[in-house]
């Protein structure tokens, strides 16, 4: 079970405690004497109030993300029509002028 959902099934618990093993516990004693049989001992002390901050950082994070990838994504597009219609304007300067080109050497008939 994540920590959201431990947090999630228990409103009334503020602090959390969790073990290397991912098990949780209400109370730091009992985290610290099972921590005590596993490899890793150590005890992570979780807060609700820090585990909602960091949450909602992680929100904000995630969806200023996807801000900005739409914003570059039209600028991209922006950029590309641009382009597109400035190589259609030389394709067509240079057609214009080639037709010219050929006018002025084309002998006229007198």
């Amino acid at each position: 079970m994540t920590k959201k959902l431990y947090f999630e099934s228990n409103p009334e618990v503020d602090e959390l405690y969790f073990t290397s093993d991912g098990q949780a516990f209400y109370d730091a004693d009992k985290a610290h004497a099972h921590a005590g049989r596993l490899k890793e001992r150590g005890v992570e002390t979780v807060c609700r109030e820090e585990f909602e901050a960091a949450e909602k950082a992680e929100k904000e994070a995630e969806k200023a993300a996807k801000e900005a990838e739409k914003k570059a994504k039209e600028a991209a597009e922006k950029q590309a029509k641009a382009d597109a219609d400035a190589k259609a304007k030389a394709e067509k300067e240079a057609e214009k002028k080639a037709k010219e080109a050929e006018k002025s050497q084309t002998p006229k008939s007198e």
